[in-house]
């Protein structure tokens, strides 16, 4: 909750060759062991369990659990082969069949079409009123999904340091850790805790993004000069 006691704190891990696991802090071990966390750092001595049923941030078989024994070191020298993202993307076509389903959070890659601003929405199941933002994502097929940012996410995100209006590029975005919900017979893409975002990151998939992107605004632009020419010869 976002006013109440952290229950415990989620990460992802990941070894060379892309492997990801689902890694736990329980609550009782948070004060000693949150404050030496940082992306990049080195874990050893934790226990393997079998993973929850419910909400995996990653699809596997089994989790880690951080504990007293637990040793966490910067790491030194890390090989630039290790991943910097870990994902596994759902087409965006196939996103309404997972509306009523909480097993695995969903990844997506959109280009960002529109970003709304904040609005106040009071919910069915609260008192009070709770800060949203809806965010249009396209995929290279044009197909759109709405993404709701709640609370303090839905202030957080902006494009003002990242969007060129002169430039005019694209800007795509990597979501990870959604749900899909329905609701007053729409769905759409939701994020929670679990979520995080990446601009125009470094994956192949961005890289076609980018190019087909790039490609469909240069015709559009020699269709407008061509446009523009042909006007001025009529005049």
């Amino acid at each position: 909750m976002d006013n109440g006691p952290i229950a415990h704190i989620d990460l992802v891990l990941v070894d060379e060759k892309g492997n990801a696991i689902y890694d736990e802090i329980p609550s009782s071990e948070i004060d000693t062991i949150s404050p030496l966390v940082q992306e990049g750092g080195i874990i050893s001595r934790f226990r393997v369990s079998r993973a929850k049923s419910l909400y995996r941030p990653v699809d596997a078989p089994y989790m880690i659990e951080l504990t007293c024994y637990t040793k966490i070191s910067p790491a030194k020298n890390m090989a630039e082969t290790f991943p910097r993202y870990v994902y596994k993307l759902t087409p965006f076509t196939e996103l309404p069949k997972y509306a009523s389903e909480n097993r695995h959070f969903l990844d997506v890659l959109g280009i960002i079409s529109e970003v709304f601003d904040m609005t106040l929405l009071q919910l069915p199941n609260q008192s009070t009123t709770t800060i949203n933002r809806n965010i249009i994502l396209k995929d290279l097929s044009n197909v759109e999904v709405k993404l709701t940012l709640w609370g303090q996410r839905a202030a957080e995100f902006t494009i003002d340091e990242i969007y060129n209006e002169e430039e005019g590029k694209p800007i795509v975005l990597l979501v990870v850790g959604n749900l899909m919900k329905s609701f007053a017979g729409e769905e759409y893409l939701s994020e929670n805790t679990a979520c995080h975002w990446y601009f125009n990151p470094t994956i192949p998939e961005d890289e076609e993004f980018y190019n087909r992107r790039t490609k469909m605004l240069k015709k559009r632009a020699r269709k407008r000069i061509s446009e523009e020419h042909l006007t001025h010869c009529f005049t």
